[in-house]
């Protein structure tokens, strides 16, 4: 039979019309027509449910329904055919469209019958472990188990318990591994990190241990990458940096102990040492390129240009606890100069001086001492005879009493250990574009030096002094690889 619409409703939009053309009901002579007049018609009347529930043919008409679902979704994907007022994301609201409350509780409750069936139940450490025993006191008996279950957590009678076969697996874990739980694979195995080839690799670094992984493994006919996890995961070895310094003869360590011993003999607890250097500071700054990068989403191969002469100011300081003399910039005429002998003489005349002179009355204090290093310029025999003047018998410099040693890279003077790195790495944060900046920000840098610094670092000259008697004037390694 066909159905009648009633052209003068004119709340029938064009979807609902369309819905009622599909014929999603059956069209058996014994069912009830029903009129469209504020929902789409429906699909079964209550007393047809109820009718069919009582008919020896329920499950044959059931699924006919499912069909008809099936039906329906291949429409829906059409947009034209949904209510404007349809929400599509609720697919009760679309199935209402078709079907009334009442099938579709019944579609839900049939549903729910199976989904126990395909649904994984969480089953915790307690229930695997209540099954276990209750398996075993129960005789081995797997329905005993499931009912005891079943009272032990309170579940209802169309509840899940866990069935035979989980109950079975369970049982064979405990008795293979002493735990119902299951157990993190233990992965591939090895087939390269074997003894073998770990014994090799640490024969190889025994033999060489200054040679890079990357000809180790080469050598060894392994992976890079083998070898490197090889070294860290099962060698346990890490690869520390090899300190480069400058060579020592012989001759030197006595010379080293000599010095330090007399420092410290000459140079009373309350005596002033004044210790000077040069120091060239660049324009351009210094470039580490283990630390030089740049964050981009590709290289856009930008370069770091240097000039091969970068314009330089050439520094020479003393410092002591009490203060730093200087700076005082080599140049004539605003360009900088070499330092020879005549320039160092008239830095020492016109600048050393009367700076220290200064610190003489300030702090009232005759005991000064002096300290430089071998350089020409510095041992000639002019700069010797001022300095004499100055510090008469109290100098620390080659061909004096107390002899400065060649060659110590660690033993060093505080200028070098801490004064030059130090001013490097502020002055150097700015940038500065001239060397007029340059030289303004290296004066603001030492002026900025607190007393208690100062303390500090010649603390630590005395310390390096003692440390390397104790090395009988040899390296101070705990210096060199600050342990």
């Amino acid at each position: 039979m066909d159905m009648e619409i009633s052209d003068s409703d004119e709340s029938i939009n064009r979807s609902r019309r369309k819905a009622l053309r599909l014929r999603i009901l059956s069209s058996s002579s014994g069912e009830d027509f029903v009129s469209v007049n504020n929902e789409v018609n429906e699909c079964f009347t209550e007393e047809d449910l109820v009718s069919k529930s009582e008919n020896e043919n329920h499950d044959e008409e059931w699924q006919q329904v499912k069909e008809r679902t099936l039906v329906i979704n291949e429409y829906l994907e059409e947009e034209e055919f949904l209510h404007e007022n349809t929400d599509c994301n609720d697919p009760f609201a679309l199935y209402k469209l078709f079907f009334t409350d009442y099938i579709l509780e019944k579609i839900v409750e049939e549903t729910n019958k199976y989904v126990t069936q395909f649904v994984m139940m969480p089953w915790s450490g307690e229930h695997r472990g209540f099954v276990v025993e209750a398996f075993f006191k129960n005789g081995e008996s797997v329905i005993a188990t499931q009912r005891e279950f079943r009272t032990r957590f309170g579940l209802r009678a169309n509840e899940s318990v866990p069935d035979r076969k989980t109950i079975l697996l369970w049982v064979r874990r405990v008795r293979a591994t002493g735990s119902a739980l299951k157990r993190k694979p233990p992965g591939r195995p090895k087939n390269v990190r074997t003894s073998e080839n770990i014994a090799a690799v640490r024969a190889s670094i025994e033999q060489s241990p200054a040679r890079s992984a990357r000809k180790h493994a080469k050598a060894l006919g392994i992976s890079e990458r083998t070898v490197r996890r090889i070294l860290h995961t099962d060698l346990h070895l890490h690869p520390y940096k090899i300190m480069v310094c400058q060579k020592l003869s012989p001759a030197d360590y006595g010379r080293r102990l000599d010095c330090c011993k007399a420092i410290l003999a000459a140079v009373p607890p309350t005596g002033i040492l004044w210790s000077s250097d040069e120091a060239h500071f660049h324009l351009s700054g210094t470039v580490n390129k283990q630390n030089f990068r740049y964050w981009a989403a590709e290289n856009s191969r930008e370069l770091h240009a240097l000039p091969l002469h970068s314009p330089k100011v050439t520094v020479w300081c003393a410092m002591s606890s009490i203060g730093i003399i200087g700076p005082y910039f080599f140049e004539e005429g605003g360009v900088t100069v070499t330092v020879n002998s005549n320039r160092y003489c008239n830095m020492l005349e016109n600048f050393l001086c009367p700076k220290n002179e200064e610190y003489r009355q300030k702090h009232n204090l005759e005991d000064f001492w002096f300290q430089q290093d071998g350089a020409t310029a510095h041992t000639a025999r002019r700069p010797r005879e001022i300095l004499q003047e100055m510090f008469p018998g109290r100098v620390i410099s080659l061909h004096e009493a107390v002899q400065w040693p060649p060659r110590s890279p660690d033993l060093i003077s505080p200028c070098d250990f801490f004064l030059w790195g130090y001013l490097k790495a502020e002055v150097f944060k700015d940038r500065p574009t001239s060397l007029n900046q340059l030289k303004e920000a290296i004066q603001e840098e030492i002026e900025g030096i607190s007393s208690d610094m100062l303390a500090t670092v010649m603390q630590n000259f005395q310390e390096r002094l003692q440390m390397c008697i104790g090395r009988q004037g040899h390296h101070l390694d705990d210096i060199i690889f600050k342990t």
